[in-house]
Formats: structure tokens, sequence, C-alpha cells
């Protein structure tokens, strides 16, 4: 019998390099090619940016597919097998963890997804949590990722306001150098698809921003509203090297899904995020 098998993945890279949306599409793509059907795109969930010991963005990743019970146990083997073989260590902590939910999102979960855009959690409550939702959850090396991976699986994308964003992978001959993408052809593109996309230039000086600079296996990503503008959007683009793979995600960037929590300044704990209302009493 078909059941549908959330995994969550979190932290698979540091300064040295790697990717956790990396990790997400390998994987992917990997259980696509075995016949395997996905529910949705792959998510990606920025949590709260104000945490210190982010590597980047702070983004956790969750995948779906509907698999046959008795499949279940190889497609965990594979998953852990992705997630070792992708991950980056570094030596000021790289906690890579993975975590598997059969069936229904349980409310619990929701919950705990919600407080992570905007709270600082700790591990203790994330395993507590994992327990209560029915979640089998593994750290590969810390267990910080350990937060991430449920917060991923819990994030309810499809029922909140979201994103799309499309990236492409470099080969791991490129890794280091600098990325060679025309930038006339990101203007090009801005200019034709920038009411369906956004972040391609600085508003002010004109700077390409979609691609990063530094270890990852990143060659760009384009955001926007939908799968079909992302994906018009790249076509546009000349690229002057070689991918290894595109993938396309939903996720909550662009949203300030980080910004949902109304909090009075007093209460304010350090690394929260959050809105707070004030009166500009003069001018600045």
């Amino acid at each position: 019998m078909l059941t549908e098998l959330h995994i969550g993945i979190d932290d698979t890279d540091s300064e040295k390099g790697g990717c956790t949306t990396y990790t997400a599409a390998v994987l992917f793509q990997e259980l696509l090619g075995r016949g395997f059907k996905p529910s949705d795109f792959p998510w990606l969930v920025r949590l709260n940016p104000n945490i210190p010991w982010k590597t980047r963005g702070n983004g956790a990743l969750a995948i779906h597919f509907f698999i046959d019970e008795e499949q279940i146990e190889d497609v965990h083997r594979i998953a852990m097998e992705t997630v070792d073989k992708t991950t980056v260590a570094s030596a000021h902590g790289t906690d890579p963890a993975i975590a598997f939910l059969k069936g229904q999102v349980p409310r619990a979960l929701r919950e705990y997804s919600t407080r992570a855009l905007h709270d600082v959690l700790s591990v203790r409550e994330a395993r507590a949590v994992a327990r209560r939702a029915g979640a089998e959850v593994h750290a590969l090396m810390g267990v910080r990722g350990l937060i991430g991976s449920l917060a991923a699986i819990g994030a309810d994308l499809e029922s909140v306001e979201h994103t799309f964003e499309i990236i492409a992978y470099r080969i791991s001959e490129n890794l280091g150098y600098p990325r060679r993408i025309d930038h006339d052809s990101v203007k090009l593109m801005n200019s034709k698809y920038g009411n369906m996309t956004f972040n391609n230039l600085d508003s002010e000086s004109g700077r390409v921003l979609v691609s990063p600079h530094g270890l990852d296996p990143v060659l760009l990503g384009i955001r926007g509203y939908s799968p079909n503008d992302v994906l018009d959007a790249f076509k546009e683009l000349q690229l002057n090297e070689e991918i290894e793979r595109v993938m396309i995600f939903r996720t909550n960037q662009g949203t300030d899904a980080h910004l949902g929590k109304t909090r009075k300044a007093v209460d304010l704990k350090p690394h929260q995020s959050g809105a707070l209302t004030g009166r500009v009493d003069d001018v600045p």
C-alpha cells in the first residue's frame, strides 16, 4: 500500500562548500529515477534568519514521495547514503541531519515549524516534537540539524504564501572557479521577466544577484512566482559552463514569513525575529 513519506534534510553545507539544496536535489532525482512518484516540488524553507550559527541562508529542505510500505526501508537507506556523500564537513561544525515522517503531518509539527521561522529552538525540543509526531530522526555528526530537518517537513508550504526558485548546479570540476554567466543575458532576462521574478539585480547598482560567490555547487538561482515563470526566465540566460543538474523548489523566500510574529520590544529576546510597532517622533 502506498503512503506519503516526508523527508527533511538540514545542514549538509559548510564554509568549505556543499549546499543542502543540492543534497535534496540529488535525492529527489535519485528517487524519481527509481520510479517513485513525488507528491510536490521539493521544499526550500528559510528559517529564522537571525540564527548566528547558520551557514548562509538558514535553509532547510523537505521532499515528499508516495512510497510502497515495503520499500520505505530502502528509501531510508538511499536518503541516508545521499546525505552522507553530499555533506561537506567543517571543523567549525557541520551537523547534517535527516528526518522521516509517514502520512499526514500532525499539528504539533506544523506549529513547531512556524516557531522555527522566528524563534530560537533547542535540540531537546526537536527530539520531543519528533516523538510526539511519530517522526524518525537521524543526526549524522552533530545534532543541531535535527531542528531544521523537522521544521522543513512541517512547513506546509502548499497552504501558505510561497514562491518558487529554480537552481542550477555546477559540475564538480568547476567548483572553486569563477562562475561563467553572461551578465548581459541576466539583465535582458530581468527586463522581460522582472514582473514575474525578483531579486535578479540590485535595484540601485544594477549588480547581478542570481549567482553566489562561495565554494558551494550553486551556479545560479532565479526566484519567481510560479514554476513556469522561473523556468522560462532561466531559459533566457547564456551560461558559459556545463550544468550538472537543475531543480525547481517551492519556497517561502520573499514572503517575510519570519516577520509573521508580532512582538513587543520589551519581550524581544536575542536572535528572535518579528514585527514591532513603533512611532517615529522626529526626523532621523
